[in-house]
């Protein structure tokens, strides 16, 4: 496949080491990563359980064996793909995958009340709020593709429609009850 330009481009057979298909699910891999913060790339043993995309580009939450941590690992990164063996830890370690956050969104305090209503109803809210419940681990992956980063309340009405009224942590037995009561496709990732 041909090399298409952009962070959201197909990921090609031969950046996966020419393995079709995908990660192996609760199971061990071996590959290359080219991380951010390295200047070389280095071969690591991951344990993949999950998919994500951030809207530009896929990531696989993994289980990193050699720091013995759970983080993201985006997929174009990733090179010389092989399966080596079964996961050694469950997925129901990862504390940040398994925690959800509740970020409340609200129209920008600054736009006019018809245009607050416009963007009200743009994202489903009610009572003047929207009430996101995504994974701690992605919970930035969401803000930052909101325009909700830090300073962003400061922007012109004009350029940031929405704005992150709070953000808290949920508790498990929070999420057990919402988990009985959620309504399908109200939350986003």
């Amino acid at each position: 496949m041909p090399k298409r330009g952009g962070p959201w481009a197909a990921i090609r057979d031969s950046e996966c080491g020419g393995r079709r298909g995908p990660l192996p699910r609760q199971g061990g891999a071996e590959a290359t990563y080219q991380s951010f913060s390295s200047p070389e790339p280095r071969v690591r043993r991951l344990e993949p359980h999950a998919l994500v995309f951030d809207g530009f580009r896929w990531h696989s939450r993994a289980r990193d064996a050699d720091e013995n941590r759970f983080r993201d690992f985006v997929l174009g990164r990733l090179s010389n793909l092989a399966v080596a063996g079964p996961a050694t830890v469950a997925t129901e370690e990862d504390m940040e995958w398994n925690t959800r956050v509740a970020l409340v969104i609200a129209p920008h305090p600054g736009l006019a009340p018809h245009q607050r209503s416009a963007i009200a109803a743009d994202y489903g809210m009610t009572a003047g709020h929207l009430i996101l419940r995504p994974r701690a681990a992605v919970a930035w992956y969401v803000k930052r593709r909101l325009g909700l980063v830090e300073g962003h309340a400061d922007r012109p009405a004009a350029e940031q429609h929405i704005v992150l009224i709070s953000e808290t942590i949920e508790s498990e037995s929070e999420d057990r009850e919402r988990l009985d009561a959620r309504p399908v496709g109200k939350e986003l990732l």
